[in-house]
């Protein structure tokens, strides 16, 4: 009778029990309920009595003990209880014997050895058996599987001598051992077991130190589980005989030394969990041979020395943690070539220092990443962004410093940030808000500026922002400052605009340096260039430039531009000298100096024509919109003559925001026709610098007077409009708005006052402002309204965010 994988409920039939002949009953796998009917004892003929995976109660019927042919009893999977009748153990033909996963207790008889002489298979996981196993199984010479995990065995383990059939041996999660010195000494008799492939002592009470014997054990032995016991010692430097090892696990012990170099012979090795010991020393580089590792946890033990590099032949590499040691240098760039590591990559709680390697971006499967507590420092790899995997990314305690980069907007799947401890400086970005994290912790940093509100932010139970002295705003629960008003839109313009010129002249501040100090070294009135005639230039080779600027050290940097750089050196006979080195790389580097390639102060003007171009129109002259003859000069040229907007940058020429009143569109058209008139200069000024024969070029001292010009005219109606600029909004005394005005000169004086019959907001009260002011010759749209002869209410909108 074969009924698995049914659906099968109720009681079994007591009936059955009268059916003499049956010799196979199977009924595994269904909703079967009640007890084993003791009818069953009646089924002489029976061999094979299968049950497993119901809802059996009750307890093993004694009768099962009269069967006498039975050889095969799979009761696993039930709710049996009590202990096991003594007639089972009598029965000489049986071999398989399952009463894994229920709730059966007792002490297995210490000759039950003998009593079964043909038991193959025992099968007692999790279940409540107690009492000792040392004798029981002695002498079960044709055993070959024991599974006696999960229950309360105690005591000390069998001499395995006579155990040669034994290939499956599990006693995982009991209180085996003693914890004293020899409790490992049965290790040498399991030699014998040359079929043994699966032995698990994990989670017992074995003391003392692993025998030289463990490396003689099968070499048929592919899992090995020794963790979470007193085990001391160190690992058996022979351990690399165990060549079809697939699994070792001896974590949480008390294991010293070092890591064998035998380590590396394990070639089918999948999973090394060595965490939280005492091992020491450096971390073999014969590790990299073990190219089919999954998993290595080296985690919580004492290693120092670098990283090995060989790691990184480890392609199988799914999960990596050397967290909790004392490992430095810097993290090899092989670790970030493991694409396979998808899982858990952990090197936290080290002394790791330098970068991190731009190789990190090709983790591109890795779920969680942990650098945190080291000693890290530089920018935070913007390639990090590509890693769209990632669902928690820990960074803190370290010397990172720089923005968080914008690429981080990309990790969608983020549940978990930290960067805490850091140097981290620059705004909290906002698109963290937008992304489903769930805690986020920039801490002790120096971020500055608004904290968003939505999002993450919104929870102050995971959101950690403390010590960052210049975040404001957020909300409430963050106890943060609040912030001062930002700049209004329309002065942005202005700022930006008036930024540009002081590059501007920053850059031209360089560029004359650079042509005193070739005038200073050439001393030749005419134009000195690369086809002047012999004698009139000095001849140095490559090494002597190096030497004069001392391998064109930064400390040594005059200037930089978008193709190359100027150098300061001073050469041998003492005469200083400017040198200039092109950036062949970029695509234009050797037009840069406009028709021919000859280096002179004429180069650095068009330099400076073509770097003023790149500012006001947001283009480069790499740009792929620039090849055969259109160029960035006669873009410019040509788009300038259809006028300004054809040109310029469109953010330069941003208005106010919409919903501006009249009179604030009338200031910003004002201060919008002085951004085109100081754009128009420059890019006319860029042009003429930026022509392509060089004695067409603007000459560099009639630059640099053409810009004085545009920057004191620019500043000074800068300052006369911010000195005139106020704006009322004039009501009538039902607040009815009438008209808007413009002042050009006025003055006022104010005093705080409270209004006592007003409610209280959160304990604080608000301060109002009167405002008394005068004013000459007003300008007006409301021509039946007499501003002069009456006292409207004035609202008062300064043109600074801070007297507002």
């Amino acid at each position: 009778f074969v009924a698995h994988r049914n659906k099968l409920r109720g009681n079994i039939p007591v009936g059955l029990g009268t059916l003499s002949k049956l010799r196979h009953f199977s009924a595994e796998l269904n909703n079967l309920t009640g007890g084993i009917p003791l009818s069953f004892g009646n089924l002489s003929s029976l061999v094979h009595l299968s049950v497993g995976k119901n809802s059996l109660t009750g307890s093993i019927p004694g009768t099962l003990g009269q069967l006498k042919r039975l050889e095969e009893l799979y009761l696993y999977g039930n709710n049996l209880s009590g202990t096991i009748p003594p007639a089972i153990f009598n029965l000489s033909s049986i071999r398989t014997i399952s009463f894994s996963e229920n709730e059966i207790q007792g002490r297995l008889p210490p000759n039950m050895g003998i009593t079964l002489p043909n038991l193959e298979t025992l099968g007692l996981y999790r279940n409540h058996f107690t009492g000792s196993i040392q004798y029981a199984l002695a002498n079960a010479s044709k055993l070959s599987r024991f599974i006696g995990k999960s229950n309360n065995f105690t005591g000390k383990m069998p001499n395995f001598q006579n155990l040669k059939n034994l290939n499956s041996f599990s006693i995982t999660n009991n209180h085996l051992g003693t914890g004293e010195a020899n409790d490992l000494e049965f290790i040498s008799s399991l030699t014998n077991a040359t079929s043994l492939w699966y032995f698990s002592l994990d989670a017992n009470n074995f003391g003392g130190t692993l025998p030289e014997s463990f490396s003689n054990l099968s070499s048929n032995l592919a899992f090995l589980y020794l963790d979470n016991n007193p085990i001391s010692g160190s690992i058996p430097a022979g351990i690399g005989n165990l060549v079809n090892l697939e699994y070792l696990a001896m974590w949480n012990t008390q294991v010293n030394g070092t890591i064998p170099i035998g380590i590396g012979k394990l070639s089918k090795l999948k999973d090394l969990i060595l965490s939280h010991s005492q091992l020491s020393g450096v971390i073999p580089s014969t590790i990299g041979n073990l190219s089919l590792l999954i998993e290595l946890y080296l985690d919580g033990n004492n290693f120092d020395g670098n990283i090995p590099s060989t790691l990184g032949k480890c392609t199988n590499l799914l999960l990596l943690n050397l967290s909790q040691n004392s490992l430095s240098g810097r993290i090899p760039q092989q670790l970030f070539g493991l694409s396979s590591l998808s899982i858990l990559l952990d090197l936290s709680q080290n002394h790791l220092s330098g970068t991190l390697p731009l190789e990190i971006g090709a983790l591109t499967n890795l779920g969680y990443l942990d650098v945190s507590n080291n000693k890290l420092q530089g920018h935070i790899p913007s390639e990090l962004g590509t890693c769209v995997k990632l669902e928690k990314l820990f960074m803190g305690g370290n010397f990172f410093q720089g923005i968080i980069p914008s690429l981080f907007s990309s990790l969608k799947g983020l549940r978990y940030l930290d960067l805490s401890g850091n140097n981290l400086s620059g705004t909290v970005p906002e698109y963290f808000g937008r992304i489903d994290l769930q805690y986020l912790n920039l801490s002790c940093n120096d971020f500055e500026g608004i904290v968003p509100t939505k999002g993450v932010f919104s929870n102050a139970s995971a959101t950690f922002l403390v010590g960052n002295s210049r975040l404001c705003g957020g909300m409430t629960d963050l106890h943060l400052p609040l912030c001062k008003p930002k700049l209004s839109e329309k002065n942005k313009s202005s700022v930006r605009l008036k930024l540009i010129i002081s590059t501007a002249f920053g850059l031209l501040g360089t560029t004359m340096l650079c042509i005193l100090l070739l005038v200073f070294c050439f001393r030749k009135r005419k134009e000195p260039t690369l086809h002047s005639p012999k004698g009139s230039i000095l001849r140095l080779s490559y090494q002597s430039l190096v030497k004069a600027t001392e391998g064109f050290s930064s400390t040594n940097l005059i200037g930089m531009g978008s193709f190359g750089s100027v150098y300061r050196g001073i050469i041998d006979d003492g005469k200083l000298v400017a040198v200039k080195v092109l950036n062949l790389q970029h695509r234009g580097a050797s037009k840069k100096y406009g028709i021919g390639s000859k280096v002179s102060v004429y180069g650095d003007v068009y330099s400076f024509g073509i770097l003023l171009l790149e500012m006001c129109t947001k283009k480069r002259p790499t740009d792929d919109m620039f090849s055969g003859n259109m160029n960035l000069h006669n873009f410019a040229k040509t788009a300038f003559s259809e006028g300004l907007l054809g040109i310029a940058d469109p953010t330069l020429l941003q208005q106010g925001e919409e919903g501006e009143t009249s009179i604030a569109h009338t200031q910003h058209v004002i201060c919008r026709q002085e951004i085109q008139d100081c754009l128009t200069a420059v890019l006319r000024l860029g042009i003429a610098c930026s022509m392509e024969s060089p004695r067409e070029r603007t000459n560099i001292g009639e630059a640099v007077a053409q810009l004085h010009v545009i920057r004191d005219t620019f500043l000074r109606n800068a300052r006369a409009r911010e000195r005139a600029r106020a704006e009322f909004a004039i009501q009538s005394s039902t607040g009815k708005s009438i008209c808007i005005h413009k002042l050009e000169s006025w003055h006022f004086k104010q005093r705080n006052y409270y209004n006592k019959n007003r409610g209280q907001d959160n304990g604080k009260r608000r301060g109002k402002v009167k405002v008394e002011v005068g004013f000459s010759n007003l300008i007006t749209d409301c021509p039946t309204y007499n501003a002069i002869g009456s006292k409207p209410t004035l609202l008062v909108k300064l043109g600074q965010p801070s007297t507002s």
